[in-house]
């Protein structure tokens, strides 16, 4: 399947369809793996990744790269749940920890009440502001703005710091830094007056 991936990227290139300097690659669970694979194997297509709630043995050919290596790890936005049964979130506390030793480009959403996917109204629109800003930075193009004030905040409290997190190989154990009600990291702070809020169901609507 890997390399049905990378030859339909390099069909679309080739056709003029893509623009090979502006590729991202993004998966949940099994694809989340063959997103993690897709950027460590054919690094040179992909501009950025998003792995969510990904599985991975990954974390020791990270750890492995030589230095001349690092230039092909693009920039990732790690996405999890706390609650997940499957995937483990040691597995994502590791991938994060073991990009940003590497002096990589990376970013972490954990959402405490989720498990394997994100089902959750707020945690859903968080990740979609999320994964926008993400893909409008390292692709270039447009992302929204302005939220409500009431998202920013939720998306404030599910972004974890890469610094904060320990990463612990070969373990599914890990050590965070616990911040009290916003989730088990410490927080990055967006701008926004609120404290930590819940995003009613009803904005589905």
């Amino acid at each position: 399947m890997q390399n049905d991936l990378t030859d339909g990227v390099k069909y679309l290139i080739d056709q003029g369809i893509a623009d090979p300097k502006r590729v991202a690659i993004y998966g949940g669970s099994y694809g989340g793996y063959a997103t993690l694979a897709g950027v460590t194997f054919t690094p040179e297509l992909y501009a950025c990744a998003i792995p969510y709630v990904a599985p991975s043995s990954l974390i020791t050919l990270i750890e492995s790269f030589p230095a001349y290596w690092r230039p092909r790890l693009v920039p990732m936005l790690v996405v999890h749940g706390a609650n997940d049964p499957r995937v483990k979130k040691a597995e994502s506390d590791a991938i994060v920890a073991a990009l940003r030793d590497k002096g990589r480009a990376v970013e972490y959403l954990v959402a405490p009440d989720e498990g394997h996917g994100f089902v959750a109204p707020d945690n859903r629109m968080a990740l979609a502001v999320a994964m926008e800003r993400f893909l409008a930075k390292h692709l270039g193009g447009r992302a929204q703005q302005h939220v409500p004030a009431e998202l920013a905040t939720h998306l404030a409290s599910i972004t974890v710091d890469p610094a904060a997190v320990i990463g612990d190989k070969g373990s599914s154990r890990s050590r965070p830094r616990r911040s009290g009600r916003c989730g088990s990291y410490r927080p990055l702070r967006l701008r926004s007056p609120d404290r930590c809020m819940r995003i009613s169901s009803s904005m589905e609507t």
